[in-house]
C-alpha cells in the first residue's frame, strides 16, 4: 500500500497552576515508517512534586520502544509492552507508587498502514472512516487493577482518508459524545479539533487537563522529489531527557 500522508493536530490543555494533575502528550518518529504516540495522565496527586513520576513512566515507555525499534512492528509492540509492564511493576515495588491507581495512558504505534494500540485507565481511541466514528479501543472501567497495565490491545489496517483520535476519556465529561461525534463526522479532523478545543477551553478549571491527538490520513503521498522541503516541526508537550 502506498505511504500515507499524515497530518497531526493536538489538544494539550492544562493549567500552569495545576497541582493535582500531570499530563503528557508526545509523538516521535522511531524510523521512516514508525510513529509512536503517547497520551498519558496522572490525576489526584497529593504533592506537585509527584508529577515527576509521569515523566519517569514516559521515559520507561520511550526506552522500551527505542531499544526494540528494529523488530517487526507487531513483535516490537508486544515486546515493548511486556518490558513496560515489568518496569512499571518494579517502579511501584521500589516505593515510587504515587501514580498507582491514578495513571491513564494510551500508546499507539503507526507502522506504515498498520496501527497498533494499547491503553490503561481512562484513555480511548477512535477511528474515523467513511464519515463514521468507531471506537476501536475503549477506556478501562474505573476500578480496574492498577498494576495490570496495558492489557487492552488492538491492531488494524489504515486506509487513505481515515482519521485517528487518541484521547484522554475525560474529554467526554465536557463535550457530550453526541456533539463530539457530530463535529468529527461533519468536518475534516483539523477543523474538528479546533471546534472541540474551543469547547474545552471554555470549560477549563485549575485542576482539569485534556489531551488528544487528531491524526488525519489523506491520500497516498507523492514520490519524494530530489530536494524535499524541510518537514514541519510538530510541537510536543514533553521532551524526555
Amino acid at each position: 500500500m502506498p505511504r500515507l500522508e499524515t497530518q497531526i493536530e493536538q489538544i494539550y490543555l492544562i493549567s500552569p497552576d495545576a497541582k493535582k494533575t500531570s499530563l503528557i502528550l508526545y509523538e516521535e518518529a522511531l524510523s521512516a515508517t514508525l510513529n509512536l504516540f503517547i497520551v498519558a495522565q496522572v490525576h489526584e496527586l497529593i504533592r506537585k512534586s509527584e508529577a515527576g513520576e509521569l515523566n519517569k513512566i514516559s521515559e520507561i515507555i520511550l526506552a522500551s520502544f527505542r531499544s526494540n525499534k528494529k523488530l517487526p512492528a507487531e513483535t516490537l509492540f508486544e515486546t515493548a509492552l511486556a518490558q513496560i509492564n515489568q518496569n512499571l511493576a518494579d517502579l511501584a515495588h521500589e516505593g515510587r507508587k504515587s501514580w498507582v491507581g491514578k495513571f491513564s495512558c494510551l500508546i499507539a504505534l503507526k507502522a506504515g498502514d498498520n496501527i497498533l494500540l494499547a491503553n490503561a485507565g481512562q484513555t480511548a481511541a477512535w477511528l474515523k472512516r467513511d464519515g463514521s466514528l468507531v471506537e476501536i479501543l475503549p477506556a478501562e472501567k474505573i476500578g480496574t487493577h492498577p498494576l495490570k497495565t496495558f492489557q487492552n490491545f488492538t491492531q488494524g489496517k489504515l486506509l487513505p482518508e481515515d482519521g485517528l483520535i487518541l484521547t484522554s476519556a475525560n474529554i467526554f465529561n465536557y463535550v457530550a459524545f453526541a456533539l463530539f461525534q457530530k463535529i468529527v463526522q461533519q468536518q475534516a479532523l483539523p477543523a474538528a479539533r479546533t471546534e472541540v478545543l474551543k469547547i474545552l477551553q471554555d470549560s477549563m478549571g485549575a485542576e482539569q487537563s485534556f489531551g488528544a491527538f487528531f491524526v488525519d490520513l489523506s491520500k497516498p503521498a507523492a514520490d519524494p522529489v530530489p530536494a524535499p522541503m524541510p518537514a514541519a516541526v510538530i510541537p510536543v508537550a514533553y521532551t524526555p531527557q
